[in-house]
């Protein structure tokens, strides 16, 4: 399952919501979730989340973390979500990934498969190297999608996927490096939704993807 409206993961709050803030989609200013101070963003600064989103990461941050584990302590949630949990007093959760230990963190939040992990491995590449630092192929002799690294680490590396095999998240994650890397989105057709309507990071990441394809074509187009 994903998670509910009750859970908050307060990094996913934080980065969309900096993100829907200079959205050019966002004519309409549909009211944004909260957006927390960045210094109270620290502890999350390595979760995947932050990586889908911040273009900023930082380029020495060469590792990332996809697990979570529930606060319990009231006292260690940001006010302002302590007001709004009070509305779910029974279900109200609130998770962090701050931690590398599985002994600490273990909860896999969104449900994210080894070749969710194969992919975003490959965003990262892309986070923390130029653009050249990454070949992307589409296969259907494969199933799982492979990263190939090279020992060096300035060498180029190559993801191989098969896209129609890939989740929802990882088509996202590979359009949005198909069109990083090449300023291509063969596989991207706004008219029909890759991401499920029940998957709020599914959904919100796929108007980040459209965003930043938008604004390319709007430019091309002056």
């Amino acid at each position: 399952m994903y998670p509910s409206s009750t859970i908050v993961v307060p990094e996913f709050n934080h980065y969309y919501t900096k993100f829907l803030q200079g959205a050019e989609l966002n004519k309409l200013q549909y009211p944004a979730s909260i957006m927390l101070h960045d210094q109270a963003m620290v502890d999350n600064k390595q979760s995947f989340v932050r990586m889908l989103f911040d273009e900023n990461w930082p380029k020495a941050q060469k590792s990332y973390r996809h697990l979570y584990r529930e606060e319990t302590s009231f006292g260690c949630w940001p006010q302002v979500f302590i007001d709004r949990a009070m509305i779910y007093p029974t279900s109200a959760k609130y998770y962090v990934c701050d931690n590398d230990s599985t002994a600490v963190c273990n909860i896999n939040a969104f449900t994210l498969s080894q070749d969710d992990l194969t992919v975003l491995d490959a965003l990262l590449i892309n986070r923390t190297a130029d653009s050249s630092a990454l070949i992307l192929t589409d296969s259907t002799s494969i199933i799982h999608p492979v990263l190939i690294e090279s020992p060096s680490s300035d060498s180029t590396a190559q993801l191989i996927v098969n896209f129609n095999k890939l989740s929802n998240l990882s088509k996202l994650v590979y359009i949005y490096l198909e069109f990083s890397i090449y300023q291509r989105y063969d596989y991207f057709n706004n008219e029909t939704l890759i991401s499920d309507k029940h998957s709020p990071l599914e959904s919100c990441y796929e108007s980040f993807v459209l965003e930043k394809i938008f604004r390319y074509v709007a430019d091309r187009g002056r």
